[in-house]
């Protein structure tokens, strides 16, 4: 009996022999599309590779900060841009369909917005590249090394002093990857621009393919038009430009904190402090009395209480005092509420009334 029993049990599979589930084979199993997972995949390796280069820049070389991390702003809209197209996968939507980003972003309020700026003369030039890029779709990196070759074309008009003149120009004249040039011999710096950067010349004009250049020596590190007149000089990038840029990438901001040029130089703290959204950013400013102290950061403990992002009271409360803001600035924080978060405006009062300030609420 001990034998039949053994015979018709079911033999286990032993804990080395069964096949593991892996991430790939779970995801598999879950009945995702592969090409999906691939692109959620890619998506989080740039993610990660970013993240690496932000920890590891060395925040005392400005040179070299300045060069590499408005790109990394790219590469974040990149692996942003593949997690869409893994959700347009999972939806089955098409993905090869270009949109524009800003409308996107505004949804269902752009036609209205649309309307509106119609009604105003002023906004014909606005309108009319608005309605061109909703047909062409420029790539942004395409628009801006355009919008720095135009420029140089109207500099000889008034037009020169004007942005939307400069992209107009990029936009009417882009098709599908091609620009074509009319004339550019008869404007000097124009052909020296043109012969520097290795664009071919002939009677016709130059062309522009850029399906086979970027011409990335036509936009600035900040990721605006170059003023191509001027000798191509290796300037450094402003530091309020790297925080700009570079806001929402706490790893980047909190090193730039710790470079003495940074919290030294007078009201970088306090611009870091108002635009910055992290409660682990405000927390070192508030815990690291370099960073809100001295005549350079006077600006910053009013920053640090305005600012909207929760941390600790702990943190707060030594600044809501007249040694680090004056008393008329606290006075009128109380007459405005509504600027600060109300546990913040609780402790002013509290501390105003612990001096015998008589206050009417």
């Amino acid at each position: 009996m001990i034998v039949a029993k053994e015979e018709t049990e079911e033999k286990q599979p032993d804990e080395k022999t069964r096949p593991k589930r892996t991430g790939l084979r779970c995801l598999l199993l879950l009945g995702l599309p592969l090409i999906e997972i691939f692109f959620r995949a890619e998506s989080t390796a740039l993610k990660e590779r970013v993240n690496w280069i932000s920890e590891n820049v060395d925040p005392y070389n400005m040179k070299a900060m300045g060069r590499l991390l408005p790109k990394l702003r790219l590469y974040d809209e990149e692996a942003h841009q593949t997690q869409q197209l893994a959700q347009k996968v999972k939806q089955r939507l098409p993905v090869a369909q270009t949109t524009l980003t800003f409308r996107d972003a505004m949804g269902d309020t752009f036609v209205k917005w649309i309307k509106k700026i119609k009604k105003e003369s002023e906004n014909e030039l606005l309108i009319k590249v608005l309605e061109i890029q909703m047909e062409k779709k420029v790539p942004t990196y395409h628009l801006i090394a355009l919008a720095s070759l135009c420029r140089v074309q109207l500099l000889d008009s008034a037009d020169a002093k004007n942005p939307l003149c400069w992209i107009y120009g990029a936009l009417e004249k882009y098709q599908e990857g091609l620009f074509h040039i009319a004339n550019p011999i008869s404007h000097g710096l124009l052909k020296k621009v043109l012969i520097q950067s290795n664009v071919p010349l002939d009677k016709t004009g130059a062309t522009l393919n850029f399906s086979e250049h970027t011409y990335s020596q036509w936009i600035n590190k900040d990721l605006v038009c170059k003023l191509l007149e001027q000798e191509s000089e290796d300037k450094q990038i402003e530091i309020k430009d790297l925080v700009t840029l570079n806001i929402s990438r706490d790893t980047v901001i909190e090193r730039l904190l710790d470079n003495p040029k940074v919290f030294n130089r007078p009201g970088t703290v306090a611009y870091i402090a108002q635009l910055t959204r992290s409660a682990s950013v405000l927390s070192k400013i508030a815990s690291r009395p370099e960073l809100h102290s001295g005549p350079s950061n006077k600006e910053v403990p009013m920053e640090i209480i305005l600012n909207p992002t929760k941390i600790s009271m702990l943190l707060l409360r030594p600044f809501l005092s007249t040694r680090m803001i004056s008393l008329t600035d606290l006075r009128s924080l109380v007459k405005q509420k509504n600027r600060v978060r109300p546990e913040v405006y609780v402790e002013i009062l509290r501390y105003l009334k612990s001096r015998g300030e008589k206050l009417t609420v």
